[in-house]
């Protein structure tokens, strides 16, 4: 899974300077095949894509958009617990010494049509937290299966999915 990340970090970089490039394009195509396999290691793809799912459909968000705006908060949310898959997460992105959740919002800030903020989404303060206490009601027990570190309230889901990206 992580030789796939650099696949897809290297390959990225390459189309933002290459729009057109094929060789390009077919290696994102190696890289996410090679990177699905990071759903099974309990770091973060797991839970990134349920609640991405979730925030897709209440939310009418382009999935890439989903990504951009949730991938490195929840990371950062459970780094201590997932330290060591996320130091690997580092090493893949090129700098082992740069937290995984600063590596990949930096990534996701370059990336042309992806949203990183809520607000670029159209998703107001208010939403937000309706939507924390939508997952909280709903969807807890499962996303704490998934989760390194466990969820006890609304307030923990909000406060995982606003963190201010500066803070990563």
């Amino acid at each position: 899974a992580l030789e796939g990340l650099t696949i897809l970090h290297d390959n990225l970089k390459l189309l933002l300077k290459n729009p057109e490039c094929k060789t390009a394009q077919s290696n994102l195509y190696v890289g996410g095949f090679m990177a699905i396999r990071a759903l099974n290691t309990g770091c973060y793809p797991a839970l990134g894509h349920l609640i991405e799912n979730h925030y897709s459909a209440a939310f009418d968000v382009h999935q890439g958009s989903c990504s951009g705006i949730m991938c490195a908060r929840l990371m950062h949310y459970h780094k201590d617990e997932s330290a060591e898959y996320q130091s690997r997460i580092s090493a893949a992105l090129g700098d082992a010494d740069i937290p995984a959740s600063r590596l990949v919002r930096d990534l996701a800030a370059i990336l042309p049509g992806v949203s990183v903020n809520h607000s670029d989404a159209g998703v107001t303060d208010e939403m937000l937290k309706e939507f924390s206490q939508w997952e909280f009601e709903n969807n807890l027990a499962r996303i704490n299966q998934l989760s390194p570190k466990k969820l006890e309230s609304a307030d923990d889901i909000y406060a995982m999915l606003s963190e201010p990206l500066e803070n990563l």
